[in-house]
This record gives C-alpha cells, structure tokens and sequence, in this order.
C-alpha cells in the first residue's frame, strides 16, 4: 500500500525563544524521511546536528517525523516541509511566522 501522511506541518506562529514542533506522520513509512525549510533540506533522517537547535522527535517506529525547534529564532521564520523519499511523497508546507 502507498504511504501517506496522517499528520502534516500546519502554518504555526511562535514567539522569538520559544519551542515549537512541527508535525509530520508517516505510519508504515521505514524510509528516509527529510525536513526542507525554504527549499533546502536539514538533514537526512534524524541526523540536523548542522542546525543544534533543531531536532526530529516522536516515535520512529510508528511513523513519526516531527521537526522540533527548541528555541525559535528569527532565522526559523520559513516555509517547512516533510518529505517521504523513497515513497515519493511530500507534505503540504507550512509557514513558521516567528515574531
């Protein structure tokens, strides 16, 4: 069956030094899932130790992929996607509007 996502990244407003998580589910999905903010990926999988505040939470084995930003910057106020490689599928995107 093809994958699909049960949750996606929603347009989220932060305040400046506060946490936020964006969603993403895939159940059934053991592929490399990828984070693309502003058209550029963050790293491959779990692995975003170029951004450290930055990380990937929830439980992998059922599916979910979410990108939390533990302290929001200015620099964080882009549009966020959630991308299934091998199952070729990508989120709606969603813009992060830190004020």
């Amino acid at each position: 069956p093809a994958s699909s996502f049960t949750q996606q990244p929603q347009d989220q407003v932060v305040i400046a030094g506060q946490p936020v998580t964006l969603l993403c589910a895939i159940p059934e999905y053991n592929g490399i899932v990828l984070w693309i903010k502003d058209g550029l990926a963050l790293g491959v999988g779990r692995d975003l130790s170029s951004y450290p505040r930055y990380l990937v939470v929830g439980d992998h084995l059922s599916g979910e992929h979410h990108l939390k930003i533990l302290r929001a910057d200015l620099q964080d106020d882009a549009l966020y996607e959630c991308q299934a490689i091998q199952a070729a599928i990508r989120s709606r995107p969603a813009r992060l509007t830190v004020l």
